[in-house]
C-alpha cells in the first residue's frame, strides 16, 4: 500500500545519483516538466479560492505580513527550508535549485494570468484539477532523482532518520506548516483594501492651456490591479537617491553584477553537458529577472509618492 512506501521509485530516465552534474537530456526534460506542472497546480489551487496546499498557506500568511508576492515568499521559504538540510545531512542537486526557482516563478505567473471562476462548481473543478497537477508534477521531479525540492528533502531527510513511513512524515510537516500559515493569515486579516479599488480616475490636460480636454475615465481592471500591486504606504517605500551620481553608480554596479554573475555560472557548469549549461544559464537569468522585478516594483512604489 502507498501508505507504507519508504523509497522513491526509479525509472529508466532517472538519474543514478542526485549529485549528477551531467544528467541525461531526458532527465532534465522530465525534471523541468514536473516542476512546471507542480507550480501551475499550486498557483491554480490558490486562484480557485477553494483552499491551498499547506506550504502555500504558509506563503500566503507571510505574504500578507511582509507585503511580498506569494511566489517571492515561496522562493524565500524554500531557501530557508534548504538551510535545514545541513542538520539532516541531506545533499542538494540540480533539481533542488530548479525546484526553488521554477515553482516560485510559476506560482506568480499563474496567479497573474488566471482568474477565479465565478461559480462554486467552477472553483471546485479548478481546485480538483490543481491537486491532480501537483501530484503529477511531484512524481516527475522526484523520480528524476536530481535532488528533491527543499520541502521534499526535509521530508525524506526526517524519514531517513526516523524510519517512519513517508506519508506519516509528510502529514506531520504539513500540519505544522499549515497551522503557522493559518495563524499568520488570521493575525493579519485576509481582506485588506488596496489603492486602486475605489474608482481611481485619470484626467487629461492640455499642456498649453491647462484645460481639461477629456472627461474623467475610470481605470481598467488591469490598471487597478497594476496600481494596487505597486502601491505601498509612504512609510514603507525606499528612499530614492537624490544625487544623479549615486543613481548612475548603482546602475553600473547592477550591470556589473548581472554580467559578472552570468559569467561565473557559465564557468561553474563548464564541465557539464551542454543542455545543463544552457538550462543553468537560463535559470540564473530568471533569478536576476526576478530580482530586477522586485527592485523595479520598490522603485515605482516610491515614485508614486513623489510630488506631481
Amino acid at each position: 500500500m502507498f501508505l507504507t512506501i519508504k523509497k522513491i521509485p526509479k525509472n529508466y530516465w532517472s538519474s543514478k545519483k542526485p549529485l549528477n552534474l551531467k544528467p541525461k537530456s531526458l532527465t532534465i526534460f522530465y525534471l523541468t516538466l514536473g516542476l512546471t506542472i507542480f507550480g501551475l497546480g499550486e498557483g491554480l489551487l490558490i486562484v480557485s479560492y477553494s483552499g491551498a496546499s499547506p506550504w502555500s498557506v504558509l506563503a500566503q500568511g507571510i505574504s500578507l505580513n511582509i507585503d511580498l508576492s506569494i511566489g517571492v515568499v515561496t522562493f524565500i521559504v524554500s531557501v530557508c527550508t534548504l538551510s535545514l538540510w545541513f542538520f539532516l545531512r541531506q545533499k542538494p542537486g540540480i533539481g533542488t535549485v530548479f525546484n526553488i526557482i521554477i515553482i516560485a516563478a510559476m506560482i506568480d505567473l499563474t496567479i497573474f494570468y488566471f482568474v477565479t471562476p465565478e461559480t462554486y462548481f467552477g472553483k471546485l473543478l479548478m481546485a480538483v484539477f490543481a491537486v491532480l497537477l501537483v501530484g503529477l508534477g511531484s512524481g516527475f521531479y522526484l523520480i528524476a532523482n536530481l535532488g528533491p525540492g527543499p520541502r521534499d528533502g526535509l521530508m525524506t531527510g526526517i524519514q531517513r532518520i526516523t524510519n517512519f513511513p513517508i506519508a506519516s512524515v509528510r502529514a506531520g510537516i504539513e500540519i505544522t506548516v499549515v497551522s503557522i500559515g493559518w495563524y499568520l493569515c488570521k493575525k493579519r486579516g485576509v481582506y485588506g483594501r488596496r489603492l486602486g479599488e475605489e474608482g481611481t480616475k485619470w484626467v487629461v490636460y492640455d499642456g498649453s492651456s491647462g484645460q481639461v480636454i477629456s472627461t474623467e475615465r475610470e481605470l481598467s481592471s488591469m490598471g487597478k490591479t497594476v496600481r494596487g500591486w505597486l502601491y505601498k504606504p509612504p512609510n514603507k517605500v525606499w528612499n530614492l537617491p537624490q544625487s544623479p551620481l549615486i543613481g548612475i553608480s548603482l546602475g553600473m554596479a547592477g550591470h556589473a553584477l548581472w554580467n559578472g554573475s552570468s559569467w561565473f555560472v557559465g564557468w561553474l557548469f563548464r564541465d557539464t553537458d551542454i543542455v545543463v549549461q544552457i538550462f543553468a544559464s537560463l535559470v540564473w537569468t530568471g533569478i536576476m529577472i526576478i530580482g530586477l522585478w522586485i527592485i523595479g516594483r520598490e522603485i515605482l512604489a516610491a515614485v508614486m509618492h513623489l510630488p506631481s
